[in-house]
């Protein structure tokens, strides 16, 4: 039996105690050189002279050589992380953690590592988070495409009733709720009520739920599953939505495998489409299967219950993003996810949504069809 790559040493090559054995100035001296890619060298943001800079080690910063710049400014300048208050040494120590988690990482996980808030923690990944949103990949897909959707949130709750059916749940709240004898229904009667599908409790849980539609390129290695994902947020699994978000990254032509759901039945005017029957095989006998995309909503239903412990619509789609990471570099070691993180933190300048969040800096909409 093949070893599995989470199990092989080519995934460790980057010690934890490469990072924990920095002092501060030789975390910002890793960090520079992670993001700009230069070791040794640095690239002023004023005017773009690139060299050794004079490092101005009280301040931790460094000053332009070239005559007339002088420009002061820091590994984190211009990054999701400027202006940070924390040492540098903890933010690496935290981007090496997140790494190392190929289903996400909980901010309960990390501070248990580092000596942080919990606050600081959530922070700290949700500026990781949303390096994926911002950096996603819109080319077209043009080989085999699996195509799925997931619904997240807004899940209804059972009446307070064990050991029997949901259909009998239902006519046993009812007929204790709408007694014959007159008698007003107690409080835990009330509540269960309101737990039936058409409760109040159950119809405010409903306006959370989304589904996570989500269209994956299969390898051009055989066997090595698929390649790229690119995912979206919308209210109902519909054509209405379906459609336009595939035109969106998949080329006309290409061929499209997916589930019985309705929601696909247009894709043959513009792809080669084919579809299995959920309810009769996993697997239709020529081959026809969507499996990378439910491999997709399985490692998020995953996060969702066992890391996160569930989803709001305001930042679902930041999640699905981060998913979508997870699942096409999920055969990288840690350096290379490392280096990617510091790659997407060069380009992607301030944080959007996160940045002055604790101080009422919040996202005002929730990213549908994004």
């Amino acid at each position: 039996m093949a070893q599995h790559f989470l199990n092989s040493s080519k995934l460790r090559d980057l010690p934890f105690e490469e990072i924990t054995n920095l002092t501060e100035t030789e975390a910002h001296q890793y960090f520079a050189d992670l993001r700009w890619g230069i070791p040794g060298h640095q690239i002023c943001p004023e005017c773009g002279l690139v060299t050794n800079h004079y490092w101005r080690r009280h301040r931790r910063h460094w000053r332009c050589r070239a005559k007339g710049c002088e420009r002061e400014f820091s590994a984190t300048l211009g990054t999701a992380f400027q202006n940070h208050k924390l040492p540098l040494k903890v933010i690496l120590q935290a981007i090496f953690l997140y790494i190392t988690n190929w289903k996400g990482c909980s901010a309960h996980d990390m501070l248990r590592f580092i000596d942080v808030s919990y606050r600081t923690a959530w922070l700290l990944l949700s500026k990781i988070r949303e390096l994926f949103y911002k950096n996603r990949d819109n080319s077209l897909f043009n080989g085999v495409a699996h195509v799925d959707g997931a619904y997240f949130g807004g899940k209804r709750r059972d009446a307070n009733k064990r050991g029997v059916k949901f259909k009998d749940k239902i006519e046993g709240v009812q007929s204790a709720v709408y007694s014959t004898y007159g008698a007003a229904p107690s409080g835990r009667q009330r509540r269960a009520k309101h737990l039936l599908p058409g409760g109040k409790a159950n119809a405010k849980r409903k306006l959370k739920r989304r589904v996570v539609l989500v269209v994956r390129e299969l390898s051009s290695d055989v066997g090595k599953g698929a390649s790229r994902t690119r995912v979206t947020i919308a209210h109902r699994e519909h054509e209405s939505d379906v459609i336009p978000f595939l035109r969106a990254h998949v080329q006309t032509g290409a061929t499209i495998m997916s589930d019985e759901n309705a929601a696909y039945n247009q894709l043959s005017t513009l792809y080669t489409h084919k579809t299995v029957q959920h309810a009769i095989e996993y697997q239709a006998d020529d081959g026809t299967n969507n499996n990378q995309a439910e491999s997709f909503n399985s490692r998020m239903r995953r996060a969702e219950y066992g890391i996160y412990h569930g989803f709001r619509p305001t930042y679902l789609m930041i999640y699905a993003c981060e998913t979508a990471w997870q699942e096409d570099n999920r055969r990288k070691t840690l350096r290379e996810r490392f280096t990617q993180i510091f790659k997407l933190l060069a380009i992607s300048g301030l944080s959007e949504f996160f940045r002055g969040y604790w101080q009422g800096n919040r996202l005002p909409e929730e990213l549908l069809n994004k």
